[in-house]
């Protein structure tokens, strides 16, 4: 379905679909797509910073599931090719099932971190801010070894099929082996290094913060040559047949000769906003955003050709995948984000209904669907599992028949002096996990949370690392918590769990349903949930997520 390399530049663009991201009230209106999609096969994969994973089917943009963390995406998202979807949240990193969506392990943030995660067969890397990278073991994420750099790296960075290149504050540049970490070469530029990289053969080209543009010998990293810029170069380079493109602070779009580091003819290009992302090359022409336009300009004189409008401003890179022809990228519209799916029009077929073929729809992940889940043998998790949790927790909670009113009325105040003797009573008489489980049931049915947050969390301690919920939501506003309470209780569900998340600004509660001695059994549960309930994007997590 390619162009060939001879024919005329692919503008303009036919768009096939778009997904609109709305705001939340789980996190707010913080629906941005600020980092590139990815894709597979059958799939495209993309974050909204509201910490919202999505993965809609390539040819129509329906969505096949979702995965929600409730805390803010940092540094993208990475498909590990052959294995999981991984994306990087504030405090955590996560490891998806590509399929299903089902988290495989999480793992919490040494710092916070500064550079998007990179990998290559059998290794993630994984940079903090404190200058620490961390060779993570892709199938558990479990740390294969660990060195530290010489300052915070904020670049972003480059892995071969052995080397792995990166750049820090300080100016240096790093070519590390990806098997131990060891150092093989380091080099010193002008300024702190934030650009990207790109190889091309023995040439490593990137920029810095003293205005240069450099490229080394990626084998050695002596210096080929360097060429001034009017600005810090922090954009991410490409490169065609004998030129290098790089953008810097200037808005202008630099053009060398990847031999000697010389201008070439039509260099720089003046652009009317910053350009951070990578420009992708598609036959004969250079792709970039500015602000709402994809623009056009041909790699021989860098002259204008043409521009696709979008409906709001390009958040992203554009991301181009060879096998269907199709640009997918990020925009603003509104508070909405929007991620837009275009063809360019020589290669677009009209057809009367886009659908996936059969093959595509059976991976679809659709609520009862039997779609293989990843086994529990083949699941790797940050601690051993136990199946079998305490007995406090397995046995299901008492069902009465209903009561008088004065039986009720007498109920309550049985209840009420039982929970103030306890409170009174905590500090010599410390509460069971059983005598929690019970308070923590009494306290979600009177709109209690912040006791039934803590009482979930004492009954659960025992089981944390070895049992399973589903995960509904994040909720930081009381009615919607009141309005989810109120919908779980008319339905029939396993136990309703919440635990608080406070932050400096609110206090926000998950809620949960259910607690399972497997991921197998949750992830069941979850399937034969109510479409009421499903609307609500459930995710399974392990216990030991929202215990302390």
């Amino acid at each position: 379905m390619g162009a060939a390399q001879d024919e005329p530049p692919l503008f303009p663009l036919k768009e096939l679909w778009r997904f609109q991201v709305q705001p939340r009230e789980v996190t707010g209106n913080q629906t941005a797509i600020f980092f590139t999609p990815q894709t597979d096969e059958f799939r495209l994969y993309f974050i909204s910073s509201n910490g919202t994973c999505r993965a809609l089917f390539k040819k129509t943009g329906k969505v096949s599931w979702v995965f929600s963390i409730g805390e803010p995406f940092s540094h993208g998202i990475f498909l590990h090719g052959g294995g999981p979807l991984i994306v990087a949240g504030a405090q955590h990193t996560y490891a998806l099932d590509s399929v299903s969506g089902v988290p495989i392990w999480r793992r919490k943030n040494p710092s916070e971190l500064s550079a998007p995660i990179i990998g290559c067969e059998g290794s993630l890397f994984v940079f903090d801010a404190g200058g620490m990278l961390y060779c993570l073991n892709p199938s558990d994420g479990e740390p294969q070894w660990q060195v530290e750099l010489p300052d915070k790296v904020g670049s972003t960075p480059l892995v071969t099929e052995n080397k792995l290149f990166c750049g820090a504050e300080d100016g240096s540049v790093l070519c590390l082996l990806t098997s131990d970490g060891r150092e093989l070469w380091r080099f010193s530029a002008g300024g702190a290094v934030r650009s990207g990289f790109v190889l091309d053969g023995e040439l490593l080209f990137f920029g810095a913060g003293d205005d240069y543009a450099y490229c080394v010998n990626a084998a050695n990293g002596k210096q080929r040559w360097k060429s001034r810029a009017a600005g810090n170069v922090n954009g991410i380079p490409t490169t065609d047949r004998s030129s290098v493109f790089i953008a810097s602070d200037d808005r202008t779009l630099r053009v060398f000769k990847k031999s000697n580091g010389h201008a070439r003819s039509g260099s720089p290009v003046s652009l009317y906003a910053k350009l951070d992302v990578k420009p992708i090359i598609i036959n004969e022409l250079i792709l970039f955003p500015q602000q709402n336009a994809l623009v056009g300009r041909s790699l021989s004189q860098l002259v204008y050709v043409n521009r696709y409008l979008a409906p709001g401003d390009i958040t992203t890179s554009v991301h181009y995948d060879q096998d269907d022809s199709t640009f997918y990228f990020g925009c603003r519209l509104g508070q909405d984000g929007l991620l837009i799916a275009a063809m360019p029009e020589s290669e677009y077929q009209e057809t009367t209904t886009l659908q996936d073929t059969p093959q595509n729809r059976t991976d679809e992940i659709s609520p009862g669907s039997e779609a293989p889940v990843p086994q529990q043998d083949e699941i790797e998790t940050e601690h051993e599992v136990t199946e079998s949790p305490s007995e406090e927790v397995k046995d299901p909670p008492t069902i009465t028949e209903p009561m008088s009113e004065e039986s009720d009325a007498q109920q309550k105040k049985e209840d009420e002096d039982e929970t103030e003797v306890l409170t009174e009573a905590e500090e010599q008489s410390p509460i069971t996990p059983g005598s929690a489980r019970s308070l923590a049931i009494l306290a979600v049915h009177e709109r209690d949370l912040a006791t039934a947050s803590e009482m979930w969390r004492r009954a659960l301690r025992p089981v944390a690392d070895s049992s399973y919920t589903v995960t509904i939501g994040l909720f930081c506003r009381s009615d919607s918590v009141n309005s989810l309470l109120d919908l779980l209780s008319e339905v029939e569900v396993e136990d309703i769990l919440v635990f608080e998340r406070t932050t400096e600004d609110s206090t926000c509660y998950f809620i949960c349903v259910g607690i399972f001695p497997s991921r197998e059994e949750a992830v069941n549960h979850m399937r034969k949930m109510t479409d009421e309930i499903i609307q609500q994007n459930p995710s399974v997590f392990r216990l030991d997520s929202f215990v302390d």
